[in-house]
């Protein structure tokens, strides 16, 4: 009989509940930088000079307007007058542009989107091989971005990185999105400015036996057994997840 064993390298709770493991998910990425490849979280995409938001009159005879947000952070129209959207989110540009837009048209029905993703710079720091400010698309990943900067250290950590820079720090976990195919803990970088990535936590577990992709896995809170079984690509058939 085949066995997964499961070696502590560090003192760290871990909840024993055993469930199967799904296969492993390779993450799509976009090929060429331009599309989303999910939609779009209006709560955390960040409101740049630059961007071209898109005012759509539902159930109207009114044509579509774009606006265009200037270096300022603003949009200027001649009619619609004046608003400073530096660095808010696409919620709150929709609330302050809607009530401006309701008010002037008199149309209960009017979306604000935006056209398409566009050319940002952003910063990567901590623990990879060279960081710096590259210039992508807010529809790449912050996976992309690290790649970019020629990837993690041996000492880097893949699961505590943070996003910063946007409306709240977004936390990446690069094993959740690679082998659980968790787009979430790799998000595309409309939602931020700064990549830092942190020394790799000594807290780790050596995940061998049955397994797809026996590996060391770092330790987060909350991590159960299940969790880490998966992150090693989950058991084999042939594996005996009682042990």
């Amino acid at each position: 009989m085949s066995f997964v064993t499961l070696l502590m390298a560090a003192s760290c709770p871990l909840a024993q509940e055993p469930e199967p493991a799904p296969s492993i998910i390779i993450m799509e990425q976009p090929r060429d930088g331009h599309p989303f490849s999910l939609p779009v979280d209006p709560d955390l995409y960040l409101i740049r000079p630059g961007d071209e938001l898109q005012i759509t009159f539902v159930q109207s005879q009114l044509q579509p307007m774009k606006l265009m947000v200037d270096p300022e952070g603003r949009i200027v129209d001649k009619t619609l007058g004046a608003y400073d959207l530096a660095f808010k989110t696409l919620t709150q540009a929709r609330d302050i542009l809607g009530a401006a837009l309701a008010e002037l048209y008199n149309i209960p029905g009017i979306t604000i989107g935006m056209v398409s993703s566009r050319s940002v710079s952003i910063n990567v720091t901590g623990a990879v091989v060279n960081p710096g400010t590259f210039d992508v698309f807010t529809s790449q990943r912050v996976s992309d971005v690290i790649e970019m900067a020629g990837g993690i250290t041996s000492e880097g950590s893949r699961r505590g990185i943070i996003f910063n820079g946007g409306p709240n720090p977004v936390a990446v976990d690069l094993d959740r999105a690679i082998f659980l195919g968790d787009n979430k803990m790799d998000p595309e970088v409309y939602a931020g400015q700064v990549i830092n990535v942190p020394n790799r936590s000594k807290n780790t577990v050596q995940v061998v036996g049955e397994v797809r992709h026996p590996r060391e896995i770092e330790l987060m809170p909350g991590d159960d057994l299940a969790l880490l079984l998966s992150l090693a690509g989950g058991v084999r058939r042939s594996g005996d997840r009682s042990s």
